[in-house]
């Protein structure tokens, strides 16, 4: 065969047929996911002296293995992945097993070795013992196991960490096995799909990638791709069919079929003007969830109205928010107003606590929800309280800022708070700064206490933001990442149905506007409910804008008010469940 024909050859386009494991249409670059490095763990011996540093070096890992799995985990639960935030929760609750707390100390202490050979050993153990037993719970355990494991090594090291960095703009991801840490932590803007040779629609990666919306197929021949860049790919996650080198007229059919399961998920979204207004002419605001600067552009992308809620905290994350100064603070914050201009930035201060872990001199609790959290960890800590809004406030002067306050319990609180805010303005204006005076503040109702109050919250408050996601945890008396009682968390929970009639009234009748920025908002099941309630603004996570918003269009205001009565009146959440499902297929489909 001579060159010419070869290179004819690699030029024709490929079809290999995998395993579907995620449904969804998928056109990019291939990206070959860095494997874990080959070198061998250092091992050597240490001194009775060094056991007490070894098991420091260890804690601290497992902490910072913590810290990635909450951060994880709380990203997928803003974005409505249930699912997932219960699998991320598995991971979290083996760090607390015996086995990778006292009994590897022990270990350390006993062998003399540094951390990392003896927590390797350990660990290699252990998955033999799994790797016997041919069943597939043990199977997905063990490669939890395995996943765990690197995380933790790859905080004892500089060394070997999976790298997402340097993606193209529309990468394919292939590794011989996707992780799960690697679906959950894989950028959503930059992964367009995932590729392996093993997998299993059943592993907790494939759940994580059906829960973000990433197409995946597995059992694939990965010797057949390259790391050419720019070499052009397709996965149909429907059929599990894999295309190399795709032809044009390929390509063309493809970017058909794509483009077709996009306008069926977005109910034809595209079409949508910017504003949404129901049948009977009400304008309903609906916002985005966001937690990043780079994020803003998904704005104008899915024509939210502006930023619902804007999560502060998560800038920090990969440092403690008491290390970042005030005129790094300030940079961040008004690159987030220069590229929102003049949408509504509604702007959670800090919602930190022990129950977040972005702090770690707060004292460790055995109940953090119930703990030293958001605004009281604030009111505690005025010092980090002190330098966010200063920032803030500087950074605002022409914004459209709507200050958020998480968590606020009475009455007392909002009033502490904003007479510690007053001072702060006049002090800024006193140094020099230009500020602006009138500010709204709002409170963030996530409590019941806050409900039952809500009528004179509102008095004091600009607005009131109801967070479902929590007060339904405090309504119901459920932790909503303890996977044993997921079934308890209900959100059509005729308590917590009552509950959203109370604020909304309550707002109605002190001129407050209500907005909800919960899961609820992404579920276009609840729209017309929460809409008949009296919420006048939703804010959702950006990718459910064009749904909830086509679904406000298809409702009218009138009906939903119905809607809503009928929901007050029932005893179960199964009812309500069945009544907003027989609505939603009568209305909007």
């Amino acid at each position: 065969m001579n060159h010419n024909t070869m290179t004819s050859l690699l030029d024709i386009e490929i079809q290999l047929q995998g395993v579907s494991i995620s449904e969804g249409i998928a056109i990019g670059e291939i990206h070959v996911l860095d494997e874990m490095q080959s070198s061998e763990t250092p091992q050597f011996a240490i001194s009775k002296r060094e056991v007490e540093h070894e098991i420091q070096r260890y804690r601290k890992a497992i902490s910072s293995s913590r810290e990635d799995l909450f951060r994880i985990q709380d990203t997928l639960a803003q974005d409505g992945s249930v699912e997932a935030v219960t699998i991320i929760d598995t991971h979290i609750q083996m760090l607390q097993d015996p086995y990778m707390t006292t009994m590897m100390e022990d270990r350390i202490s006993e062998r003399l070795q540094n951390t990392e050979a003896v927590f390797q050993l350990a660990m290699c153990e252990y998955e033999e013992q799994f790797a016997k037993i041919n069943d597939t719970f043990f199977q997905q355990r063990l490669s939890d196991v395995k996943d765990l494991s690197s995380r933790i090594l790859n905080h004892l090291s500089v060394q070997g960490k999976r790298s997402f960095v340097d993606l193209p703009k529309d990468a394919i991801v292939i590794a011989k096995e996707i992780t799960v840490s690697d679906t959950a932590e894989a950028p959503k803007g930059n992964v367009r799909a995932f590729l392996s040779h093993v997998g299993s629609h059943t592993s907790h990666a494939a759940l994580v990638a059906k829960a973000k919306g990433i197409p995946y197929v597995s059992g694939v021949d990965l010797t057949l791709f390259s790391k050419e860049p720019n070499m052009k790919l397709i996965v149909d996650g429907t059929t599990g069919l894999v295309i190399l080198k795709p032809t044009e007229a390929t390509l063309r059919k493809y970017e058909k079929l794509s483009q077709e399961q996009k306008d069926k998920f977005f109910s034809h979204s595209s079409k949508l003007i910017g504003k949404s207004v129901t049948k009977d002419g009400h304008k309903v605001e609906v916002l985005a969830n966001l937690e990043n600067v780079d994020d803003v552009h998904l704005l104008d992308k899915y024509k939210a109205d502006g930023i619902g809620l804007f999560r502060s905290e998560y800038l920090f994350f990969d440092n403690e928010v008491k290390d970042y100064s005030e005129e790094s603070q300030f940079q961040i914050y008004k690159s987030l107003f220069k590229q929102a201009g003049s949408k509504p930035v509604y702007f959670r201060v800090f919602d930190i606590g022990a129950d977040k872990h972005f702090f770690q001199d707060s004292v460790k609790e055995s109940n953090p929800a119930l703990g030293l959290r958001s605004i009281r960890f604030l009111l505690r800590h005025r010092d980090i309280f002190r330098i966010q809004l200063r920032a803030l406030l500087r950074a605002a002067y022409s914004a459209n800022l709507y200050l958020l306050l998480p968590l606020i319990t009475d009455v007392s609180e909002l009033l502490e708070v904003k007479r510690f805010i007053s001072l702060i303005q006049d002090d800024l204006i006193a140094t020099g700064y230009r500020v602006k005076k009138e500010i709204k503040i709002g409170s963030m109702v996530e409590v019941p206490s806050a409900v039952m109050m809500s009528e004179f919250i509102a008095q004091e408050s600009d607005f009131l933001s109801i967070g479902t996601n929590d007060l339904i945890q405090y309504t119901l008396a459920v932790d909503r990442l303890n996977s044993a009682i997921a079934n308890i968390y209900q959100p059509s929970h005729p308590s917590v149905i009552r509950l959203l009639k109370i604020v909304a009234t309550n707002g109605l009748e002190n001129k407050t506007p209500v907005s909800l920025c919960g899961e609820m908002a992404s579920n276009p099941l609840f729209t017309s409910l929460l809409l008949g309630l009296g919420i006048s603004k939703l804010s959702c996570s950006p990718r459910y804008v064009p749904l909830i918003k086509q679904t406000v269009c298809n409702t009218d205001l009138v009906s939903a008010q119905g809607l809503a009565q009928k929901a007050l009146k029932l005893a179960t959440s199964h009812e309500v469940h069945q009544l907003l499902t027989d609505y939603y297929c009568k209305h909007h489909q």
